[in-house]
């Protein structure tokens, strides 16, 4: 199956603008391509989603990501450090991994004006698209 990257990108944030969390729209977006039901894929990504659960620890974005990895590099010897290598290259572009930071929630940094989810749901998207059309085709 041939992977438009692009079209998953909007696709993950059409997802999120109609009010699926970060984790479920990064998933989503590709769980055709993983072989995944919509529905299981909705499910199993739903606990995610607000940086795990609503706590702002880990961004959804990157948890969505890491839920895709397991089918590209399924035993652990290589799975972790290709899920190191995701989340340094999502590090990398928005500047962390934790959605407290991302969002401003932490006492160092003032909380922001509009909520860039949707940016980082873009990005993530377009990440992991590239790792899964690189390495699953």
């Amino acid at each position: 199956m041939e992977i438009d990257i692009e079209k998953r990108v909007e696709k993950a944030k059409e997802y999120h603008q109609s009010g699926y969390n970060c984790a479920q729209s990064v998933f989503l977006a590709y769980s055709d391509v993983l072989g995944i039901d919509d529905v299981v894929a909705s499910k199993l990504s739903l606990p995610f989603g607000g940086g795990m659960g609503g706590m702002h620890e880990i961004c959804g974005c990157v948890s969505g990501m890491m839920m895709c990895t397991g089918f590209v590099k399924d035993i652990k010897r290589n799975n972790y450090p290709y899920v190191r290598d995701v989340a340094a290259e999502y590090k990398a572009e928005v500047g962390s991994i934790i959605c407290k930071e991302l969002l401003g929630l932490v006492p160092a940094n003032p909380p922001l004006v509009k909520r860039p989810c949707v940016e980082y749901v873009g990005i993530a998207a377009r990440i992991i698209g590239e790792r899964l059309k690189h390495d699953l085709l």
